[in-house]
């Protein structure tokens, strides 16, 4: 009468396995999303971080290269004539002049930030609240013949969300 009967169902052992198995891959899955969820959030910080500091620096260079045309640079901490001593000398803000108007970018390590000003009235931030600079430095050389300035930024700057998205950018540029 026993073999009779058809089978129905799953036994308990099989229902534990089963339940175990799914848990199992449930758990995995959880912590590869996590993973490419925290791998995608800082991927996002470091383009955030190139895309600003990228933009600032374009901001500097262009202005540098169009309104610097037979001035010298001049370098802190006086500003004075002369100023920018050699090539291997680290500024940390850089001044010019154009068409009697004067431009200058001074890099506040304090608010960790770069600080654009026009005449000494005007003043811009050039970079957005969410970067932190961490470094930026001006290696100038003014050479009186030929009236020739090389200049090169160096900046390093990373996400105030996530310090470990960060980024260096590097720029050259000759103005006659």
């Amino acid at each position: 009468m026993r073999n009779s009967m058809q089978r129905r169902g799953f036994t308990l052992i099989e229902m534990m396995v089963a339940v175990g198995l799914f848990v199992v891959v449930a758990l995995i899955s959880t912590a590869a999303l996590i993973a490419m969820s925290a791998a995608l959030r800082r991927a996002q910080n470091v383009r955030t971080v190139i895309e600003a500091t990228g933009i600032a620096m374009d901001s500097m260079t262009l202005r540098m290269v169009t309104k610097s045309s037979g001035s010298k640079f001049l370098c802190p901490p006086a500003y004075g004539t002369g100023s920018c001593v050699d090539f291997t000398t680290k500024y940390t803000g850089i001044q010019f002049s154009y068409g009697g108007t004067t431009y200058r970018y001074d890099y506040d390590s304090t608010n960790k930030k770069i600080t654009f000003i026009k005449n000494a009235l005007l003043s811009v931030d050039l970079t957005p609240p969410t970067i932190s600079v961490d470094d930026l430095a001006f290696y100038v050389q003014n050479n009186n013949t030929p009236k020739i300035s090389n200049v090169t930024i160096l900046m390093q700057a990373s996400a105030k969300a996530d310090p470990s998205a960060s980024a260096i950018i590097q720029t050259s540029i000759v103005v006659k």
